[in-house]
This record gives structure tokens, sequence and C-alpha cells, in this order.
């Protein structure tokens, strides 16, 4: 499967996952606005919590990726500026908070 179609294949579940959780208050409480709004404060709560293990793990592979490029398939070090790793493989997304 190409890179490309597994990336939309993971975009369009997470937002169908998200837009899901978004809806659950309103269904769960039609007339109770105080308890929809803290079901809203919990669902929010655990999409952060969520989204910060998402990011860390994403860093973690990052940081794999980058030990990796640093030596060829024998274990010698890279001389050159590019390894042929980070050449070939597309760049796993950063967060927008970093640099």
């Amino acid at each position: 499967m190409p890179t490309e179609t597994f990336n939309e294949a993971i975009d369009t579940l997470a937002g169908l996952t998200l837009t899901t959780l978004a809806g659950l208050p309103a269904r769960l409480f039609l007339r109770d606005l105080a308890e929809r709004r803290r079901c809203e404060a919990v669902i929010c709560e655990v999409r952060r919590e969520l989204a910060e293990k998402v990011l860390g793990r994403a860093a973690a592979l990052r940081e794999e990726i980058d030990k990796e490029a640093t030596h060829d398939a024998d274990g010698e070090p890279v001389v050159s500026g590019a390894s042929k790793l980070s050449q070939a493989s597309p760049a796993l997304p950063r967060h927008r908070a970093d640099p």
C-alpha cells in the first residue's frame, strides 16, 4: 500500500473518530445543558491526553529514525550530510509547536 494511501486512511479514521466524540454530549444529554458541558469537558481532556501520547510516540519514532540515519547498514557512521534513509523516507509530521 502506498504511504500516501495509508496516511489518507489514518486521517479519515481520525476525523471520523473526533467527529463522533464531539457529538456524544448532545446525544447523551438532550435537555441537561450542565451535564452536556461536563461531558464536553471530559471529551476535551481525553483528546488532549491522546494527542500527548501520539506526539510522544511521533517524537520517539523521529528520534529512532534520526539515530538510524547516522549509520549505514553495516553500522558505519554516515560521512555525508544526508543519509540514505533520510533521502528515501518521508519525514514524520511535526507538531505545530516543533521548531
